[in-house]
């Protein structure tokens, strides 16, 4: 008991650092029920807009360096007067701007262009790793779900018959104190294996919710 209340201490600790809290944080003690899966909410989502936003970012990158090759040409209308004539008089100005260094700009089209493909390539090694991942902990999911529900049909019943029968052996004198006190033993730990499968699970859930490489 001591030890989990020292982990509980830790964990308060960690959690006043991030969130960067001068105030005490008291945790709310409530039972521990399995947690629901919620894709939709999942950070994957945002991650997967960021990569998009850079892979449009690059494309554009490309256009505006493939631009730069092309002959820039601009046009002017000014309106002017002068003291010496009696109305005013319109001007235009029209200038080309040639590129003369063609292979600095050729080095900077190439840049981008393999910018581009890396942030694409990025992108979709990303994906296929959160895949992966997210496949991995559906399995770990099940497996957890399982054991969850063998202490539901056979862990808690039987926990609860061991009580009974030792508690009652042990008022008859059928049992010395030993063999009770090694009884009650055995039916905290399938209790403490129920919510250890269950922390398993929940922290699961949640990194299903929220889905990272990190």
């Amino acid at each position: 008991k001591k030890k989990a209340d020292e982990a509980v201490v830790k964990a308060i600790l960690a959690i006043q650092a991030v969130v960067q809290s001068q105030d005490s944080i008291l945790p709310l003690y409530e039972k521990m029920q399995p947690l629901l899966v919620d894709i939709e909410n999942s950070d994957q989502q945002v991650v997967k807009a960021v990569y998009e936003s850079k892979v449009v970012l690059m494309e554009k990158e490309h256009k505006v360096q493939k631009q730069a090759w092309m002959p820039d040409l601009s046009l002017n209308y000014f309106q002017g007067s002068n003291a010496n004539i009696d109305r005013n008089y319109i001007g235009y100005e029209f200038g080309v701007k040639i590129p003369l260094f063609f292979h600095a700009q050729a080095a900077n089209v190439k840049a981008a262009k393999l910018q581009q493909e890396s942030v694409v390539e990025e992108a979709r090694n990303y994906e296929i790793q959160l895949n992966r991942h997210f496949l991995h902990l559906q399995t770990e999911l099940k497996k957890q779900a399982e054991a969850l529900q063998y202490y539901e049909k056979e862990g808690k019943p039987l926990s609860k018959e061991m009580m009974k029968v030792a508690t009652h052996s042990f008022e008859a004198g059928e049992i010395d104190f030993f063999r009770y006190v090694q009884s009650l033993e055995n039916v905290t730990q399938i209790k403490l294996n129920y919510y250890k499968s269950l922390f398993e699970y929940n922290k699961t859930i949640i990194q299903l919710n929220y889905l990272t490489l990190e």
